[in-house]
């Protein structure tokens, strides 16, 4: 299969998914607009429709996402500048109000680095008036707007906290009660459980920050230094000064107040020299309000250790078996070349009339090994690395071997079973989709078996996202005859079976369900949603099965 269709269909299934969603109005109308457009290329220009629909979907659909995330990591580390130029490109590719809101913010928080104070207010005004700024954005310009007049009072006394997120909620507070200088109020709000949780500080920016203004409140120094050396790593090193400055509260910290009076961040420039106006003295906490900063403290050791935990790393059976497909697929070019069927026939693929006329099963494993071309070796390659790595997470090594080698096997020889039957053509079969497909079956059981012991809504979500990821692939399977549905299909379900024998501890479950329930945020698909999802996977799979193989 070339790599034209695949980028084709990655495009589709990106816009189905995009519909299920359900994240806007424009967003469902670039994702309806995709299919159908993709429809109308294959009838007018079919040779390019593949590339086409591929370019289409990067420049509107994953750009301004991606686009957007990187103006908020240039803001993180106060380069406002490139952050608000990245801001405006993904405006102009998706006009939505958040990303022009967020330029617009980006743009006020510039004027105040350059020292346009009066400027930077009346932006903020602006988007904190317009009740068409999202809720977030609207929080952030109305928190910026009192802090450069120095009326933290009023924004504590006229914010509404409903409906806002947690996390910028206790951001926005701890800020304010840190300009106040009301430490007790900062401490209660930690206690509360409103505060930074050890399941959520380091994972988010904001939560982070919120750590952060404690610390520095509290005068906690090497924990701050180790938050910066964390999660915060990114922040602007302006910032980074200014907080542990405030933090060390000595002598020492005034002379590096008095330094950034002069930075060319005009913004914390400002802040240095109010801090410069109040006394610097040290820091004096009861034992009841040290245990709880301790307890926050905490969480920077207790997330560094959860981060290493979760670093990507590659699970051991799934790199020994890229490795041994990596291995194979040398040993196909050397032999010939790896879309040569007579290199494959001689290094083992499986070609039914051969494994029922000469009993050759031995192809039935060493067709897993091969595949036909490096798109398909690549495509098949990353699929493992992320399913196998994953599964391998969940099941273990060995149980993951198992589910791997016997989904692989039974595919292949459910391929041969067929043929015998005359139920369907004699094929020939190289690659390791059937196992890969296999491990998707397992994840399948394992999302099931968690939903069904806590019905947990995020669990239920995993089901669904899971079983329609193998209904898309199906569908891909017979608009493409060049891949064997037969043994996708019977991978699946031996995965399937064996991920339900070979069950995980249920402890292991139990703290999958929590880690679901606690990242998705997924909003239930509403009917006319379920309508608008099924008329777009209709018209996908029309348009997939129209273009030229």
């Amino acid at each position: 299969m070339d790599i034209d269709i695949i980028l084709f269909w990655l495009a589709l299934f990106s816009a189905v998914s995009l519909l299920a969603n359900q994240r806007g109005a424009l967003w469902t109308a670039k994702a309806l607009a995709l299919i159908f457009g993709a429809g109308t290329l294959v009838l007018v220009w079919p040779e390019a429709a593949g590339w086409a629909v591929a370019a289409a979907w990067a420049i509107f659909l994953a750009l301004p996402t991606g686009l957007a995330d990187l103006a908020g990591r240039l803001a993180l580390a106060q380069n406002l500048q490139s952050a608000r130029q990245v801001a405006i490109i993904a405006a102009v590719l998706h006009p939505d109000r958040r990303f022009r809101s967020q330029a617009w913010f980006l743009g006020a928080l510039r004027d105040a680095q350059r020292g346009r104070f009066d400027r930077a207010i009346a932006r903020f005004d602006t988007l904190r008036s317009d009740p068409a700024t999202p809720t977030e954005l609207r929080l952030s310009a109305h928190m910026h707007l009192r802090r450069l007049q120095d009326r933290w009072d009023d924004f504590l006394r006229e914010t509404c906290w409903d409906g806002v997120d947690p996390a910028l909620a206790t951001l926005c507070r701890m800020r304010a009660f840190s300009a106040l200088d009301r430490r007790p109020d900062m401490i209660a709000l930690q206690r509360s459980g409103a505060g930074v949780r050890a399941d959520d500080a380091g994972r988010g920016v904001a939560s982070s920050l919120a750590l952060m203004y404690l610390l520095t409140a509290c005068g906690r120094v090497d924990p701050l230094a180790a938050l910066f050396r964390g999660p915060l790593r990114k922040l602007g090193a302006p910032t980074r000064a200014l907080q542990l400055a405030l933090a060390a509260r000595d002598e020492r910290a005034r002379e590096m107040l008095t330094r950034l009076t002069a930075n060319s961040d005009r913004d914390v420039a400002r802040a240095a020299a109010l801090a410069l106006d109040r006394p610097l003295a040290r820091v004096e906490l009861t034992d009841d309000q040290r245990g709880v900063v301790a307890g926050a403290e905490r969480t920077i050791t207790g997330n560094a250790e959860r981060r290493a935990a979760r670093r990507p790393r590659v699970a051991p059976v799934t790199a020994i078996l890229v490795a041994a497909n990596l291995v194979v697929f040398a040993a196909e070019v050397l032999r010939g070349g790896s879309e040569d069927a007579r290199a494959l026939r001689s290094l083992g693929a499986l070609w039914t009339p051969a494994v029922l006329g000469r009993t050759e099963w031995w192809r039935v494993g060493a067709a897993l090994f091969l595949h036909y071309g490096w798109v398909h070796l690549a495509v098949n390659m990353l699929s493992l690395l992320v399913v196998g790595s994953a599964t391998e997470r969940l099941f273990g090594s060995w149980r993951t071997l198992a589910v791997y080698l016997a989904a692989g096997l039974g595919s292949m020889a459910m391929v041969v079973a067929l043929a015998a039957l005359h139920v369907s053509p004699s094929e020939f079969v190289v690659g390791a989709s059937g196992a890969i497909m296999g491990l998707i079956g397992a994840l399948l059981a394992f999302a099931i078996r968690a939903w069904r012991r806590n019905r947990v809504r995020a669990t239920l979500v995993r089901v669904v996202w899971v079983a329609g990821a193998i209904v898309l692939q199906s569908a891909l399977d017979v608009a493409t005859p060049q891949i064997s549905f037969t043994g996708h299909l019977s991978g699946v379900v031996i995965g399937l079976l064996i991920g339900t024998l070979l069950a995980p501890p249920k402890s292991r479950d139990e703290r999958l369900a929590v880690v679901q329930s606690a990242a998705a945020r997924r909003p239930a698909l509403s009917r006319r949603g379920l309508v608008t999802t099924g008329i777009g996977a209709v018209a996908a799979l029309a348009a997939s099965l129209a273009l030229p193989r």
